[in-house]
């Protein structure tokens, strides 16, 4: 396809100017890259094959129950419990004590002698003559999951532009608003970091900031390019 004399003097002129060249070179990389944003950034993996078997959540809404769990919604796929569903491994047991010795507190049959009888009652074989008989719950029965093989393939940045993540590769806890991580002492916080994939930070909201950076860039150029489009075919009436 050849350009006429005039388009191509044009262009000639365009190219002379290296700023103006070079920055419509950086845009359209840049353009081009961000297309592509959910597959750059996103808290849903591109694939799970689990035992050979091929899921896209990338694409597809599955939930729970599709992977072997109990819940019939969507998963969260970076969260420490689903990964542990995918291998088949049990959930790890904890035990909190409840009873404190300082503040715990004992009955004797002292306690209840100067108070007052309250009237008792009595119940004779004449009252259940006519209550319904209610048929014993249906119980049903868990089955327990085998270690089985999964593997995950994961997009650059396991952010989008709207997930608040609730746990942490550098602490237990994840507090949002702003986002910190409680340690595991219980009382210092630590702020995210590249371990955590937010390699620009956070805001306020805990929201990572490069994903947010690209799918806003992505939408400002659409928008750009089509008020110029707009503009110009309306100008050419």
């Amino acid at each position: 396809m050849k350009l006429n004399k005039e388009l191509q003097v044009k262009l000639g002129i365009f190219q002379k100017d290296k700023r103006a060249y070079f920055s419509f070179l950086v845009l359209a990389f840049l353009f081009i890259a961000t297309l592509p944003a959910e597959l750059i950034c996103n808290v849903r993996p591109i694939m799970i094959i689990v035992e050979g078997k091929p899921f896209f959540p990338i694409l597809i809404n599955y939930n729970e129950k599709d992977f072997g769990g109990s819940l019939p919604s969507e998963p969260d796929y970076k969260s420490a419990r689903f990964l542990r569903l995918l291998k088949g491994l049990p959930e790890p047991s904890s035990t909190v004590s409840l009873v404190d010795d300082k503040n715990s507190f004992g009955l004797q049959l002292d306690d209840f002698e100067d108070e007052d009888e309250e009237p008792g009652f009595s119940i004779e074989l004449g009252d259940f003559e006519n209550s319904p008989i209610v048929p014993p719950a249906e119980t049903t029965s868990v089955k327990p999951l085998a270690p089985r093989d999964a593997w995950v393939l994961w997009p650059p940045i396991r952010y989008d532009y709207k997930y608040i993540p609730t746990e942490s590769n550098t602490g237990n806890v994840v507090l949002a608003a702003p986002y910190r991580t409680l340690a595991p002492n219980g009382k210092d916080f630590i702020d995210s970091s590249w371990k955590d994939g937010h390699y620009l930070g956070t805001d306020d909201r805990g929201r990572d900031v490069l994903a947010r950076l690209i799918y806003g860039f992505r939408i400002s150029l659409i928008f750009g390019a089509s008020l110029a489009i707009t503009g110009t075919l309306i100008g050419c009436l």
